[in-house]
């Protein structure tokens, strides 16, 4: 039953015996769209979960894995939303693995929120705060963004701010002027723990550019957004990374590449 002034109705997700803690939650903000849909990340038992609502709240589809089964060591969730449904992926969360080495970025919409994006951390990110992810609407075409404070000897250190999936470096290079795909060799290689990456699109799209250890195991995106055509070169570091064989592949319509490299450290 709801309270007099018609403000909360509590919806109970778990039972007193389990572990929920730290949640966060957004509401998408469409005047144009009723009833609301809502997002929901939570912790249960060191694994980060979500429950997601299309009805204003009336109903719930929730204990959905916001984390992989082997992902326990969850310290902190956090979502956001944008208000144009157009395109989907309107809806993105993130969670903070516990020591705070990486962070997990996913966006979609409720009830599909995407692949799971890794981010090894240049910078160990803070294990007082969480931290934080918004969409950004540029022109129609939606953006993702991350913050988070670093660490330095248990006190938090500077903010760190990157768009989602962190291309480093990104650079057109030459006339930009690309007749064809291309992937280039990665160059020097072998390396440690810095390569330079070029590749070429001849037309405008989305651009997918990740990397992959000898088993296959995603463990970097380095670029996965939309692009206008042409030549670009990128830095990649991977001082996060163990030496080994790694795979990197583009992708954009229906082309797709995969070159072979070797980190040395």
């Amino acid at each position: 039953q709801a309270p007099s002034t018609g403000f909360f109705r509590p919806f109970f997700i778990g039972s007193a015996t389990d572990a929920y803690t730290k949640p966060s939650i957004t509401i998408q903000q469409n005047a144009l769209s009723l009833p609301k849909k809502i997002l929901v990340a939570y912790i249960f038992n060191g694994q980060a979960r979500y429950l997601d609502s299309a009805n204003g709240g009336a109903s719930w589809e929730f204990n959905l894995n916001f984390s992989n089964i082997s992902e326990t060591n969850v310290s902190y969730v956090n979502v956001s939303s944008d208000s144009s449904s157009a395109g989907g992926g309107y809806f993105i969360g993130c969670f903070q693995k516990v020591g705070g080495d990486t962070i997990v970025v996913r966006r979609g919409i409720i009830g599909n929120l995407g692949a799971r994006v890794v981010k090894p951390n240049e910078f160990i990110s803070s294990i007082y705060n969480s931290p934080k992810v918004a969409i950004y609407n540029s022109n129609g075409t939606k953006y993702s963004a991350l913050l988070y404070t670093g660490i330095l000897s248990n006190f938090t250190n500077n903010v760190y701010f990157d768009q989602e999936n962190l291309p480093t470096n990104v650079e057109p290079i030459g006339n930009n002027l690309a007749e064809s795909y291309t992937l280039s060799q990665n160059f020097p290689n072998p390396f440690n723990p810095e390569t330079n990456i070029n590749f070429g699109i001849p037309a405008q799209g989305m651009v997918k550019l990740v990397v992959y250890d000898i088993l296959g195991k995603e463990v970097a995106t380095l670029v996965n957004k939309q692009m206008q055509p042409g030549n670009y070169s990128l830095t990649f570091n991977a001082d996060k990374l163990t030496s080994g064989v790694y795979f990197y592949k583009l992708t954009s319509g229906e082309f797709s590449d995969v070159k072979r490299m070797v980190l040395l450290k």
